[in-house]
């Protein structure tokens, strides 16, 4: 009778081979992390981005409608008291009818048209009170 033993050479070769095979799926996996990691910071900076958008049209979109109801409108609105915990600030600059938005954390800046050069006072974080006195659109 003839008896077949296995090599040894094959079961080092056999643990190699398997060491190998998770080295290879180590790396992947690292790789993907990686990926998804870059991925996820994208993702989050464009929705930054996005949040700040809304801000500065949320703050223009008051100014117009205080022009367009006329004399006597008044109104209360909040803006956010940063955005994901990054600072930002609007600045009204009537001469060009423009209201602009600038996110420093990311370095992001934005300009928005408003209806009218006849604006006084400033937006702030928090809440804001914009009134319509005979044409004259006063933020405080």
């Amino acid at each position: 009778m003839i008896h077949l033993e296995p090599k040894r050479e094959l079961k080092g070769q056999s643990g190699i081979e398997l060491a190998v095979y998770f080295s290879f799926l180590l790396m992947l996996l690292i790789v993907l992390s990686v990926e998804t990691a870059d991925r996820t910071k994208a993702i989050s900076r464009s929705r930054e981005i996005l949040e700040a958008q809304r801000v500065g049209e949320i703050a223009a979109a008051n100014i117009d409608v205080a022009v367009s109801v006329g004399d006597g409108y008044s109104s209360k609105f909040y803006l956010p008291f940063g955005l994901t915990d990054s600072n930002y600030s609007l600045q009204i600059f009537p001469s060009s009818q423009r209201l602009e938005m600038i996110y420093t954390d990311n370095n992001f800046s934005r300009i928005f048209p408003i209806l009218t050069n006849n604006v006084t006072g400033s937006l702030k974080q928090g809440q804001n009170r914009i009134r319509n006195v005979k044409g004259e659109i006063i933020i405080d």
